[in-house]
Order: C-alpha cells, then sequence, then structure tokens
C-alpha cells in the first residue's frame, strides 16, 4: 500500500501546471526535512499543500488529478519508484539538476557502480557501431554500468555490449515507461529501464533532451563515439561541457565531422584502434582529471 501511495503522489505531482524537476526537488527536502513521507502526500488538504509552496490552482490541481489504476498498471508490470528520499537512491539522485524521481524496472543498485554514459547517432557507422560494444565490454570488465537512451544505433550498442558481457546497464527513456517497447536485447546481463516522465507520456523533442541531461548526471563520464554536426548529440556533448562534465569522443577519422566538432568544442579525445587498453585513460577520477588538463586535439579545419 506504501508503494501504491508513494506513486499516487508522483502521478498526481505530475498533473501540476508548472512543477517540474526543480521544484519537486524542493519539495522532497521539505518533506525530508520535517520528517514527512511522501506516502502521505495525496492525503493533505489544501492548507498542507500551499505550505508546501504550491499555489492555489497547483494545490487545485493535485486534488482533483484522478490516477484511476495507473497505480496498479505500473506495479502489476513490475515497475517500482525510486527517489532521493529513498535510503536505497542512487546518490546522483540526490542533487543536481535532474528529476529527483524515477519510475524504474530493475535493480536500481546498478546506479551505485561506477559508470559510463554514451550519446551518439542512431545512424551510426559500422566502425562506431563496433568502438562503442567494445567499449561497453571493457568498461564492464571494470565493474561499470554502462547508461545509455535506449535509441536505435549507438545507444543500441552500448546496452548490448554490456549485456553481451554480463553486465549492467540502464536505459533512460525519453518517454513514458508503459508506453515504451522494448527491441529484443539477448544477453546474460542486468537490463534496468528507467523513466523520468509521467507512464503514458508520448516521445517528444524536449523530453528527449532532458533524457540526454540525465545521462549525462547519472554517469561518471560521457562517451561519444559518433555525432551528426547537429543534434541531440551534438546538444548532449554542448551540455555536457559547459557542465564541465567528464567528456570524451572517439578518434575514428576524419571523416566524423561531428566527432571533430565536438573535439574543436572542448571534448577530450579518446583515441580509438579496436584496442580496449584505450579505455585505460578513463578508468579512474584522477585519470580523467589529468587528461582533461592535457591539450588533446585533432586537426581540426578553421571555423567558417
Amino acid at each position: 500500500m506504501s508503494e501504491h501511495r508513494r506513486i499516487e503522489a508522483i502521478l498526481r505531482l505530475g498533473a501540476v501546471p508548472g512543477y517540474g524537476p526543480a521544484r519537486t526537488r524542493l519539495m522532497m527536502e521539505q518533506l525530508a526535512a520535517t520528517e514527512s513521507a511522501l506516502e502521505y502526500l495525496p492525503e493533505y488538504e489544501i492548507v498542507d499543500l500551499l505550505e508546501l509552496g504550491l499555489d492555489a490552482s497547483q494545490a487545485a490541481a493535485f486534488l482533483d488529478y484522478e490516477p484511476n489504476d495507473l497505480a496498479d498498471r505500473l506495479l502489476d508490470a513490475g515497475i517500482h519508484l525510486v527517489t532521493m528520499l529513498d535510503a536505497n537512491a542512487p546518490r546522483k539522485l540526490l542533487s543536481g539538476p535532474i528529476s529527483p524521481w524515477f519510475f524504474v524496472y530493475g535493480d536500481v543498485s546498478a546506479l551505485g557502480n561506477e559508470s559510463i554514459g554514451f550519446s551518439g547517432s542512431r545512424d551510426a557507422s559500422p566502425e562506431a557501431i563496433e568502438a562503442t560494444m567494445q567499449i561497453a565490454a571493457a568498461a564492464v570488465d571494470r565493474g561499470w554500468t554502462v547508461i545509455s537512451g535506449g535509441a536505435r544505433g549507438i545507444d543500441t550498442a552500448a546496452h548490448q555490449g554490456a549485456l553481451d558481457r554480463g553486465g549492467a546497464t540502464a536505459i533512460l527513456l525519453p518517454q513514458g515507461i508503459l508506453g515504451w517497447r522494448s527491441a529484443e536485447m539477448p544477453g546474460d546481463g542486468e537490463l534496468v529501464i528507467m523513466s523520468e516522465f509521467q507512464p503514458l507520456d508520448g516521445w517528444s523533442s524536449y523530453r528527449a533532451m532532458q533524457r540526454n541531461k540525465s545521462i549525462v548526471h547519472l554517469s561518471d563520464r560521457l562517451v561519444i563515439p559518433q555525432a551528426g554536426v547537429k543534434g541531440g548529440t551534438m546538444n548532449a556533448a554542448e551540455y555536457a561541457l559547459k557542465a564541465n562534465h567528464p567528456t570524451w569522443v572517439i578518434d575514428l577519422g576524419p571523416e566524423y565531422e561531428g566527432n571533430r566538432l565536438i573535439a574543436r568544442k572542448g571534448a577530450r579525445i579518446l583515441p580509438w584502434a579496436n584496442d580496449p587498453t584505450d579505455l585505460d585513460m578513463l578508468v579512474t577520477a584522477e585519470d580523467i582529471l589529468r587528461f582533461g588538463q592535457q591539450s588533446l586535439e585533432l586537426p581540426l579545419p578553421e571555423s567558417t
């Protein structure tokens, strides 16, 4: 019953206009400060909601929303709620500009491991796909969790590379968790599905961009195997670099113009010649800092 009511609280908050991740995080911090539990939120009166920072129209929207059987559907599908208030919450969920809660299918403890995020083209080359799978496998050998977005191309290669090696990989969805239809990903590893959106939300460009930000903040480092000169991967790279997140782009050759542009914007270069030992430079935070201080540059053309 407790989990059902926690989920109902999040569903109701999703119906509140103008109530995004930042305000939800602030509310959860207030609940923690007063030792209140999220599961009691659906029982609050309007005056209690006003004290938590909702205005009158937002409080009315919270109280008027009817989740019907949505919480039951989530629980019946084996989906649970993880929030920053939980003792087992991944450390990166406790702070930062991402959602303080996720709907999760699978064991979220995998996100407590050292991790590596992948962002890349849907229409990736065979070379980029192969590099991605090898890097993901090498990361698993080091005990890292692989995080990506579940799309075709680079994302799927990263997840599959981890599963083939028997490792853990997390798919962050750009839509609601009940609306996603998974592609078959065979392997002996551990697959975790996560969504920070309301369960029936469809795909949108906004949600895809928000999902990419979450991949950045939930990972310890971001690797970009292949990017176009425009699009979601380039946006993710720019966001990660602006946030001073350890960001690496694979050097697959001069014909990969998007990769060259990301390197020009400040990403560190990961040399690649089908040799997983190249990943050694990413093994520890000390290595990240050491390589991040080096001036590693590809022979890039001048801007036009």
